[in-house]
């Protein structure tokens, strides 16, 4: 039995992601104004922001080589 041999395994190549997972997420705006009907319409934004990125990432889990 040999202590050491060489792999005949090659690594397999990397596809690189699909194009629009491969996005940066959307950067959080500021918000402006301090009344409800400023603030309301801001937080909803957010949760698409989130969401979107949230559903990004999954993407890349999901289409990480296993």
């Amino acid at each position: 039995m040999a202590a050491c041999k060489s792999s005949t395994i090659l690594p397999t190549a990397i596809n690189p992601p699909p194009a629009d997972l491969a996005q940066p997420c959307q950067k959080i705006p500021k918000l402006q104004g301090k009344t409800g009907g400023e603030v309301l319409p801001y937080i909803l934004s957010l949760h698409s922001i989130y969401k979107d990125c949230s559903e990004k990432q999954a993407g890349l889990v999901k289409a990480w080589p296993k």
